[in-house]
């Protein structure tokens, strides 16, 4: 019994391990089955990837070929760059502007500055001419003093000199009056008294006449004084006045010399910007004109390779009746020769006639057939055509309106006539309610 169990213990051991076994190469089969779907679903989506790439990069070379080679996106760009090119000058006329705005207050400005000086001079020229009469009254008070001084003086002389004389003719009159009480006692010292007398007299009024000529004298100086200063200050305010007009000439002159040379250069600038707009605008117009007429161009060639085409194609069509019908005729003579129907019998010669007929026919189904798969790969040729047209036309269209998206709206109020050329472009620029507007 223990044996069997042993049996039975090592059985059901080995049975485990041999279950164990078969788990773990089922769970490395399906390991290995798991990898090899993953690797290969990787590879399938790296080989989707990859051909998602290309065909991405394909269609972005398409894209670029046909912005690179369209007529209108071109055009486009260059109104783009005239645009920029008229914001920039704009830009600049604006700079102009202001400098010319900044230059002309600083010419003001400097023009105050000099007016504020010469206020200044004049206010203290001004002064100037107060502080001389001033000073000129003061002479003249002076000189005034000076006189009523010297009349003082001579008053007091004379009134000096009619003292003394009174004094003279009190002794005269005591002389007298003593000669008379003395008369004859003093005759001789009476006499020589009168003389000493009349000589006192005589330069007392020798005296008071030369002391009155010096007064005079000095009173001719003093309006000799007084005259050559005022002859000096008038000639000092005629230089000076004459300096002033010479200031103000030569600022005048200045000034508008200043003034014609701005003149002159705004002037200039004003041809020179109108001759540049001009320039523009023809430049413009003429390459309207071109595309206008290149359009024009365009559509007479459409139309005429599209009359030369169908004019080939009936040719063609006429050719491949007439060829079929030569063929028919060849064929029909070609096998009258070859099997000699005129020595066959009547039974033979209808069955091989209709054997020709039946070839003959299978030969020209063939030929239509033919014919019919030429019309049918030109037809998907056209529709190919027609669908690259359209898918260029879509992507020029795409390409136009991201140019406009990110270069015109900056430059909307610079752009040359004719750039916006739809109610859509008007939107992309201004606004669905600014395009609705300027669309009525």
């Amino acid at each position: 019994a223990r044996a069997e169990g042993l049996r039975r213990a090592r059985s059901e051991a080995a049975e485990r391990r041999e279950l164990y076994m078969d788990y773990e190469i089922t769970r490395q089969m399906q390991e290995k089955a798991k990898l090899f779907q993953i690797s290969q679903f990787e590879d399938r989506i790296a080989d989707e990837l990859s051909k998602r790439k290309a065909v991405e990069q394909r269609e972005a070379m398409d894209r670029r070929r046909i912005c690179d080679g369209s007529e209108e996106l071109r055009q486009l760009k260059e109104r783009l760059h005239m645009a920029k090119v008229n914001k920039e000058r704009a830009h600049q006329l604006l700079e102009i502007q202001v400098r010319k705005e900044r230059d002309r207050l600083v010419e003001h400005k400097f023009a105050e500055n000099m007016a504020n000086h010469v206020l200044e001079q004049a206010e203290l020229e001004h002064k100037l001419v107060i502080e001389k009469d001033k000073q000129r009254q003061r002479v003249k008070s002076i000189n005034q003093q000076q006189i009523a001084m010297k009349e003082a003086q001579r008053d007091e002389a004379m009134q000096e000199y009619q003292r003394e004389r009174a004094e003279v003719d009190n002794l005269v009159a005591q002389i007298i009056d003593e000669n008379e009480r003395e008369r004859k006692a003093k005759e001789e010292k009476q006499a020589e008294s009168r003389q000493l007398l009349q000589n006192f007299l005589v330069e007392q009024q020798q005296r008071q006449i030369q002391k009155l000529a010096e007064e005079q004298e000095e009173n001719e100086r003093i309006e000799a004084y007084a005259r050559m200063k005022r002859q000096q200050e008038e000639k000092l305010a005629a230089e000076k006045e004459e300096r002033e007009l010479e200031k103000k000439r030569l600022m005048n002159k200045m000034v508008g010399q200043m003034e014609a040379k701005s003149k002159e250069k705004e002037m200039l600038e004003y041809l020179c910007n109108e001759l540049h707009f001009e320039e523009l605008e023809a430049k413009s117009r003429r390459q309207e004109e071109q595309r206008a007429r290149k359009i024009l161009e365009d559509r007479e060639e459409l139309k005429m390779a599209c009359e030369v085409q169908q004019r080939a194609k009936d040719e063609k069509l006429a050719q491949a009746r007439a060829q079929e019908e030569k063929l028919r005729a060849e064929m029909m003579q070609k096998f009258a020769e070859d099997d000699r129907l005129e020595q066959l019998n009547d039974h033979k010669r209808r069955l091989k006639l209709e054997a020709h007929k039946r070839e003959t026919e299978r030969l020209l189904q063939i030929r239509r057939e033919t014919y019919e798969m030429a019309r049918q790969q030109e037809r998907e040729e056209m529709e190919a055509l027609k669908k690259d047209e359209h898918q260029r036309e879509a992507v020029i269209q795409a390409e136009r309106k991201r140019i406009i998206e990110e270069h015109a709206r900056e430059l909307r109020n610079f752009l040359p006539p004719g750039t916006l050329q739809s109610a859509e472009d008007l939107k992309l620029v201004y606004g669905s309610d600014r395009a609705v507007e300027m669309a009525f």
